[in-house]
């Protein structure tokens, strides 16, 4: 389902631009696997007219007419119906399953919406009783559309980069146990890591978009910890070497990486753990109402997401 912003009046200031187009960015990239992007923002000129009922007309009639591809219209007013940000992600959500192919948001201008825009709207949206200056409120909207998508997306892991750091570290400070011993402890390590972060979002209900914000940040200065701030190098080279072979075009890392795939797959697909993770990624609600347990998707989804990291 594609999204489109049709708005009265232009953006001036720097800061308010880069976050549109931050958020519209973020949108665009995380949206397409969950068939709710590109997103596309008109801006309209506001009407110089020379009363408010005729301003208000005038922007009305140009709005309806810029979203007029739209198949659905969502109006912003304050007067409207407000929504949790689950209650929006569920809006667009029941939008796109209904197969609706465009949706446009409508933001007014100074005066308000006339009464084109209301009447042709199929749901008036409030983002709360305070009225919000119309670039803020455009910000705010982006920053909810794209918190929707994470929310039908599923869930979002952002510690991967910190925990392949800590891995890394893990592994350099085991390497007296040797290769294989370096890595199944570092391997290790980091999946228990994961399983107790997907098992304390799952309990303690936070969106793993924040939740893992705030991991990244903790496993990160744990890393720095662990290697006192410094780099740090193993002292045996040699242990290394098994890994510079090669078996015709693949190494090593590529043979384990292509088994990581084979076996992950198998797993999500052919297991009841896997299937209950793609039931809890799908619809996390309906999947729970259906008796799916609520921890041990999350718990196995984390730890196996830390493995591949490490």
């Amino acid at each position: 389902m594609r999204l489109m912003i049709a708005a009265i009046g232009r953006l001036k200031d720097s800061g308010e631009t880069a976050l549109v187009s931050r958020y519209a960015k973020r949108i665009d990239q995380a949206g397409r696997s969950v068939a709710l992007a590109p997103v596309a923002i008109t801006e309209l000129t506001e009407s110089r007219a020379s009363t408010t009922a005729e301003r208000k007309a005038d922007e009305a009639q140009r709005l309806i007419t810029a979203s007029s591809s739209a198949e659905r219209r969502i109006v912003l007013d304050e007067g409207g119906r407000q929504f949790s940000s689950e209650g929006f992600a569920n809006v667009l959500r029941d939008m796109r399953d209904a197969g609706v192919r465009e949706l446009a948001f409508i933001i007014g201008g100074p005066d308000g919406h006339g009464d084109v825009a209301r009447q042709g709207a199929d749901t008036v949206l409030s983002l709360g009783q305070m009225t919000l200056p119309h670039g803020l409120a455009r910000i705010v909207l982006l920053e909810q559309i794209y918190r929707a998508v994470t929310i039908i997306a599923g869930e979002f892991d952002l510690s991967v980069g910190s925990m392949a750091a800590l891995s890394a570290a893990i592994a350099v400070l085991s390497s007296p146990l040797g290769l294989i011993g370096a890595i199944a402890v570092a391997v290790l390590a980091c999946t228990l890591l994961g399983a107790l972060q997907g098992g304390l979002i799952a309990r303690l209900g936070i969106n793993s978009l924040v939740f893992t914000i705030g991991t990244l940040i903790l496993i990160r200065g744990l890393t720095y910890m662990i290697t006192d701030s410094a780099p740090i190098m193993i002292e045996n080279f040699e242990i290394t070497d098994p890994l510079l072979k090669r078996f015709g075009i693949f190494s090593w890392s590529s043979i384990v990486a292509i088994a990581v795939f084979v076996i992950g797959g198998a797993f999500l697909t052919y297991t009841r753990w896997g299937r209950e993770i793609f039931a809890i990624g799908g619809a996390r609600n309906e999947a729970i109402a259906a008796g799916v347990p609520r921890v041990r998707p999350l718990a196995v989804a984390f730890a196996f997401s830390a493995f591949c990291a490490a």
